[in-house]
């Protein structure tokens, strides 16, 4: 929202600047935590809906005020967070087919405005394709051009790295990113380079935490089960960053061993 709201990039392809509207579900405390996390001001062109204050009214009724809303403003994305709480559409009835196409049949007039709709689901607690993964009708994934599916990493990779997986009908939309949080908004991340900073993780877990106990480059490269070159390199940038001492005079008698300081 805050890349179309200020026209910066985002995952490395430029926005067209508009205006959001914002469908939330979040009571006001969090909700001001996630504006300000996600860096938006109170000049961005976002108009926020927010659930509790629309109780009452029916699903067509606030879909047909969202788009509205849109047009007079001449913003160019409805973000629905989430389809299910605001549509009313929950337990059993969320599974069914039909339902699910009347939910979204109000949002069809918003789309033929040009105003890109971006509805998010829960996932299912059990495993499932991305075409499936949402809880709820499967009706929903065929219904709609682009399908999101963000989830965790395994423990390997460092915490602030994610999978973006897609399913969509344009050839040009990747099936698949590497995605990192960093402290100038969200980056994607070279397969190699994200493989490498995983392995870099599990190199650090190797370190021992005393000197007596160091171990050399060959012995870590080994454990990680990588490369003595792809190693070395990981060692080094540890070492430069303080998160690892070396030990040793780098001869083939002495060789480096390295460790970690536990603070």
């Amino acid at each position: 929202m805050r890349s179309v709201l200020d026209g910066s990039e985002f995952l490395g392809e430029q926005c067209e600047r508009a205006g959001v509207i914002f469908l939330s579900e979040q009571p006001p405390g969090s909700l001001r935590q996630l504006a300000l996390d996600a860096g938006l001001r109170a000049d961005h062109a976002l108009h926020l809906m927010r659930w509790h204050r629309v109780l009452g009214s029916s699903w067509p009724e606030l879909a047909e005020e969202a788009t509205e809303k849109a047009i007079a403003v001449g913003a160019r994305l409805l973000v629905i967070d989430t389809l299910s709480q605001f549509s009313g559409l929950l337990g059993d009835a969320e599974n069914a087919a039909g339902a699910a196409l009347e939910v979204l049949r109000p949002l069809q007039r918003a789309q033929e405005q040009g105003v890109a709709t971006f509805i998010i689901r829960h996932e299912r607690k059990t495993l499932s394709d991305i075409a499936d993964a949402g809880r709820g009708s499967s009706a929903y994934g065929g219904a709609v051009d682009v399908m999101l599916r963000l989830q965790r990493l395994d423990a390997s990779f460092p915490a602030n790295f994610r999978k973006l997986t897609t399913l969509s009908r344009f050839e040009e939309t990747p099936t698949e990113l590497i995605i990192s949080l960093e402290p100038d908004g969200y980056r994607v991340q070279e397969t190699s380079i994200a493989t490498l900073a995983a392995k870099g993780k599990a190199i650090l877990s190797l370190l021992p935490g005393t000197e007596v106990d160091a171990k050399t480059c060959q012995d870590l490269a080994q454990a990680a089960r990588i490369s003595r070159s792809a190693t070395q390199t990981i060692l080094q940038d540890f070492v430069t960053a303080g998160l690892a001492t070396r030990v040793g005079a780098g001869t083939r008698s002495l060789a480096y061993r390295y460790w970690r300081k536990c603070e």
